[in-house]
């Protein structure tokens, strides 16, 4: 897995690449989400256009990272970027209810309000 971040305005848009399962990929994902907020970045859209599956670790890191951003920042926001299998995931347990679905990162990006 590989993770790289790039800001456009005000937000922090995170790619990853490759699978999130059990073990290290999930705990660095997280980390790199820390570190990240760590420097008061709180509108995020993740990029996982090429994750083509990940694990129940995956989710709960991804949704972990979502708890630790409401902790911080309550209007934090993050919006993720999905297809296939790993979007069906999110429909599967009903995450689409805390975070919202997109199918590109153009479409996310548009999806902040004015001036986020």
């Amino acid at each position: 897995m590989t993770i790289s971040d790039r800001r456009k305005g005000n937000i922090t848009i995170v790619q990853i690449s490759g699978q999130i399962k059990h073990g290290p990929t999930a705990e660095r994902f997280a980390k790199h989400f820390d570190t990240l907020m760590e420097r008061g970045e709180r509108q995020f859209v993740f990029d996982m256009l090429e994750v083509p599956w990940m694990d129940t670790a995956g989710i709960n890191a991804t949704v972990s990272c979502f708890k630790h951003l409401r902790d911080r920042h309550k209007n934090g926001e993050i919006k993720l970027v999905l297809q296939g299998k790993s979007q069906e995931l999110f429909v599967f347990y009903e995450l689409n209810r805390i975070f919202k679905l997109y199918e590109d990162v153009e479409s996310a990006l548009a999806g902040f309000a004015p001036g986020d």
